[in-house]
């Protein structure tokens, strides 16, 4: 009995578990565009930027308010963080705000 118990309240805390915020669609900043999408717990977001280093794909999981990715320019900047107040994106030193959804 106790580990049934036990297995619905952890499928209920599963199911309550931050998976993110719904943050598919195209972003832009100053010098660069975004496009985000999301599968299951992984965000892909393919970055363009003509004039600069960002350009890439980059991917990862939603974590401590941000986008934990893997991709060109990871090591340098290894988060996408998401500003709930402002409601912009902000990616190496860069402000994206949302243009379409």
């Amino acid at each position: 009995m106790r580990r049934i118990a036990a297995l619905i309240v952890l499928a209920t805390l599963s199911a309550c578990a931050d998976k993110g915020p719904d943050l598919a669609g195209d972003w832009k900043s100053d010098r660069s565009t975004f496009r985000v999408t999301q599968q299951g717990e992984t965000y892909t977001v393919v970055v363009k930027n003509p004039n600069g280093m960002l350009t890439g794909t980059y991917a990862g999981p939603w974590k401590d308010g941000a986008i934990q990715v893997k991709g060109p320019l990871a090591p340098l900047c290894p988060e996408i963080r998401y500003a709930k107040e402002s409601g912009k994106l902000l990616f190496c030193g860069e402000e994206f705000v949302r243009t379409s959804k």
